[in-house]
């Protein structure tokens, strides 16, 4: 028997086939019909019980320990085995227990704590929907309503909404989910990760939401009509036509995040893409220059450009916190650059010292600005005619000096952000601590930091080395020549 077996909804069937006045005889001994209908379930099966009672076979055959009866028509009916009957003396020798008003059934409904939300939460089905609500702070309280759902259900006959709104008269609406289809639901988050994402984040996320769209075939759709299986086989879908599995993976995170906030917003219930696979990814990137391969990159690089590669690689700033530097954050006297947490990845913000190099770059952006006084909130980073420098305009520049600089093979790949590994790497090489290195570019974990900077073979070696010349091996266990 299926533990979400509703017997409160078997005992109406029973009442519709046989009439309120057959069943009346057990209604006020309700736990012998439930007795019955269990004995029927568990040897039938609820399809098996459901045959049955269509047949109009179910009273006809009770236990056997019933006794045959009639009622005043002639037709039979069985009397309660007698292990369910009480005589008058036992009903005088014992008091009846008061029950509880409006205690939740065992056979409705559950109320049980949901993980990270606060208080206890009610859940139970009706008429094949699946309702959940908000119980109380305490399971008490929760139980207190689910018992009085089901009393009101069974009761007065009334519909599931004005049962609700009785139970709930101050329901915040996120009971039921909302009749929002995705497509307007995107459009809803876009305005939430205004105020909670980076302008490049947001933008990476409105271009991706556009591709979900154009690929799903739930466009149109609730939000909470969409499951698992679904979003499962738009993946697998996307991969076999040759998208990369680290592209599919962060779509999937966009995804869940979405239907995080659409859950926390009453559009659905829950989270389908938590149960979505990712897919195997590439290894990491591990492009990497050595200190002869960044300064020739340096020198062949645009007389335009050629300070924002200094910049890049004598910071390890990110590309979105250089490009959105200002003049108010650039702090010639002390010779410190403060990032605003705003424009930091990680919304910390810190501050990055300033080497020789970096300060000749800035100068160099100084003097392409035509006027004397600068404004605060003007860009640091700016074109020899003055205007802002633009992501475009950067990577296209950025890929003839790379051209130009004649890079191995396994270093044609060098991207913009790969300046950021150089920084650190090179950093780490001139003997600056791992802790220092990590600081100066934002991360949180030093761990984050190991695993972006790349260690080369020469470096190992002395590594090495420098431990070996501090070692003191005694003779005897010098191995002769």
């Amino acid at each position: 028997m299926s533990a979400m077996f509703d017997f409160h909804r078997a005992v109406g069937r029973v009442a519709t086939y046989y009439g309120t006045d057959a069943v009346a005889v057990y209604e006020d001994d309700d736990g012998w019909l439930k007795h019955r209908i269990g004995q029927a379930v568990r040897k039938l099966g609820e399809a098996g019980f459901l045959k049955l009672l269509r047949a109009g076979k179910f009273l006809l055959r009770g236990p056997r320990s019933a006794s045959r009866v009639r009622d005043e028509d002639g037709n039979p009916v069985i009397k309660p085995p007698a292990r369910f009957e009480e005589s008058e003396t036992n009903s005088e020798r014992r008091k009846e227990p008061t029950r509880r008003p409006f205690m939740a059934r065992r056979t409705f409904g559950s109320v049980f704590k949901r993980k990270g939300r606060a208080g206890w939460w009610i859940q139970f089905h009706h008429r094949g929907q699946r309702y959940l609500r908000y119980g109380g702070s305490t399971k008490g309280q929760g139980e207190k309503k689910l018992g009085r759902i089901d009393h009101l259900l069974r009761g007065d006959g009334k519909s599931i909404r004005e049962v609700l709104a009785e139970v709930f008269p101050d329901s915040d609406g996120y009971d039921q989910p909302t009749k929002l289809t995705f497509e307007t639901a995107n459009e809803h988050y876009l305005v939430h990760a205004r105020h909670n994402k980076k302008r490049s984040t947001l933008e990476s996320d409105r271009q991706r939401l556009a591709i979900i769209r154009k690929t799903s075939s739930w466009r149109s759709r609730l939000v909470s009509h969409i499951e698992t299986e679904e979003i499962q086989r738009w993946a697998d879908k996307r991969r076999e036509g040759g998208t990369s599995g680290a592209t599919i993976n962060r779509d999937l995170c966009l995804l869940s995040a979405f239907f995080g906030w659409a859950a926390t917003r009453g559009h659905c219930y829950r989270n389908p893409v938590k149960r979505v696979q990712r897919f195997k990814e590439n290894p990491a990137r591990d492009v990497c220059l050595t200190l002869e391969e960044a300064n020739r990159l340096i020198a062949v690089a645009d007389p335009d450009v050629r300070p924002a590669i200094v910049f890049a690689i004598g910071t390890g700033m990110r590309r979105g916190e250089q490009l959105t530097l200002c003049w108010r954050d650039v702090d010639m006297e002390t010779k410190v650059i403060r990032i605003r947490p705003e424009n930091d990845k990680v919304h910390d913000g810190r501050e990055v010292p300033m080497s020789a190099p970096v300060l000749e770059a800035i100068k160099e952006f100084r003097s392409r600005l035509k006027v004397k006084q600068i404004d605060g909130l003007d860009p640091v980073c700016v074109r020899k005619d003055g205007q802002k420098v633009r992501q475009e305009w950067l990577r296209g520049r950025f890929l003839a000096a790379r051209k130009a600089a004649n890079l191995p093979q396994d270093k044609q790949g060098l991207r913009w952000h790969d300046l950021r590994r150089v920084a650190g790497t090179l950093m780490l090489d001139s003997g600056s601590q791992l802790p220092h290195v990590s600081r100066v570019l934002g991360h949180r974990s030093v761990t984050t930091t190991m695993r972006y900077l790349k260690t080369g073979e020469d470096q190992k070696r002395s590594t090495v080395d420098a431990l070996g010349a501090r070692l003191h091996v005694p003779k005897e266990l010098t191995v002769a020549s």
